[in-house]
């Protein structure tokens, strides 16, 4: 067992570092050029070790376990493997770490892509209540456990039930003409995955609110649907009405920067009334099934004016409508001043909205057009800034462009012209979607 250990030693410090090469301590040291030397020794020490494995028995077990754990920088290698439920548990503890199997597997986990996803993409025939979601993989939101689905699985929009065939909403029922998300989700005691959507789109940020009749919340561009649900924390206190920690729901929004609360979905508009401190913080997240504490969004998809499931097509991050919505028409384009738009792209989320823009100038004279992302800045638009130029010096003009821009989490773009007399049609065929990249 001397030999043994001697020899794991050279090969664990001996031949895989910085060290010089010394005939005795380190006869297989590194060369100044970082290359290893005396690759010779190295194989006696190798077929040291194979030979001692080739005659191993149970009893002899103990004895390499030990022969590992005396050497500076190895642990002895302890508790089951477990590569079951889509998941990775490993029980061996990492090199020169003398903490338990969570730090092993906390170890894995650092080496899986943060934001990796791959398949798990959405297909539904349209007019429909079931949608499907293809077999793939994901990281969880907290980088923390890769989620795998081997197979389709197609959910109902009746309330969430484990298992295919069975409904998916998280809570409440499936309203008309409203964005749903959609959510890989894990239970981590049994491995077991499934798939939830909600209005929630997993998004957290300031708030400020009103102590009025009633309680008016404002947090810039919040992406919230009437339905959403909302949950608030704070480093004071609420005032009276609301507590911390609450499940509440949106019940209508004046402005893509505001919104009211209500008790329940579609509940009367709470009041607020004393004082409050502090700051506030709004969350949205999508209400998750018992013991179902792992997470990631993967799509968002919209329901039409009867609850069910508008027709596109999903191909990875890109989404094309079936039928693309007219989002704006016969607008006449302002010229001092950009005017901000809501298009048929998910709130909540950033996407790259893709759109067909068509204009028309009514009058004999050059006219120019853009369509913008609210995340840049409000620019005159003219010669050398333009998405689109119509030119006609004898009567009027029209002209149609194809244009990518990025939206707003409260799904909205901007439109600017040079001359009055410029209408602008916008439809909107489809969007890239993040899925949970960013979150």
């Amino acid at each position: 067992m001397s030999a043994l250990s001697d020899a794991l030693g050279r090969l664990v410090a001996g031949y895989y570092n910085s060290n010089p090469i010394n005939a005795i301590t380190n006869p297989g040291g590194l060369g100044n050029d970082g290359h290893e030397v005396n690759f010779p020794a190295a194989l006696v020490d190798y077929a040291l070790v194979v030979q001692y494995l080739a005659a191993i028995n149970g009893n002899d077990l103990v004895a390499l376990s030990a022969a590992l754990a005396s050497k500076a920088g190895n642990n002895v290698f302890t508790g089951a493997n477990d590569f079951t439920s889509s998941a990775m548990t490993v029980a061996t503890q990492a090199m020169e770490d003398s903490s338990t199997k969570a730090v092993s597997t906390s170890l894995l986990h650092k080496l899986m892509p943060r934001g990796h996803i791959d398949g798990l993409t959405l297909s539904t025939a349209g007019g429909s209540t079931s949608i499907t979601v293809a077999p793939g993989q994901c990281v969880d939101s907290l980088g923390n456990v890769m989620i795998s689905q081997a197979a389709a699985l197609t959910k109902t929009t009746n309330g969430w039930a484990p298992g295919p065939g069975n409904g998916g909403l998280d809570q409440g029922a499936l309203a008309n003409s409203t964005w749903y998300h959609f959510y890989k989700i894990r239970r981590p005691d049994t491995g077991v995955d499934d798939v939830i959507f909600s209005q929630a789109p997993d998004v957290a940020g300031a708030a400020t609110m009103t102590i009025a009749t009633p309680c008016i919340v404002t947090k810039i561009m919040h992406g919230l649907e009437p339905g959403a649900p909302v949950v608030f924390t704070t480093t004071g206190a609420l005032p009276t009405g609301l507590t911390a920690g609450v499940v509440y729901y949106v019940k209508t929004v004046p402005t893509v920067d505001t919104y009211q609360l209500a008790a329940t979905q579609g509940g009367a508009a709470i009041n607020t009334s004393g004082t409050q401190s502090g700051t506030h913080t709004a969350t949205s997240t999508p209400l998750l099934p018992a013991n179902y504490t792992q997470r990631r969004l993967i799509m968002s998809w919209r329901t039409d004016g009867a609850g069910k499931w508008v027709k596109g097509v999903q191909r990875g991050d890109d989404f094309v409508y079936d039928a693309s919505p007219a989002d704006l028409s016969n607008i006449t384009l302002p010229t001092s001043n950009r005017s901000p738009y809501t298009v048929s792209v998910p709130p909540g989320v950033a996407v790259m909205g893709k759109f067909r823009v068509s204009s028309l100038n009514t009058v004999a004279s050059a006219a120019n057009f853009a369509v913008t992302s609210l995340d840049e800045s409000d620019q005159a638009v003219g010669t050398g800034f333009a998405d689109g130029v119509l030119r006609n010096g004898s009567g009027a003009g029209g002209q149609a462009v194809n244009v990518q821009v990025r939206t707003t989490p409260s799904a909205q773009i901007g439109v600017r012209g040079d001359v009055g007399s410029t209408s602008i049609w916008v439809n909107t065929y489809g969007f890239i979607h993040p899925r949970g990249r960013n979150n």
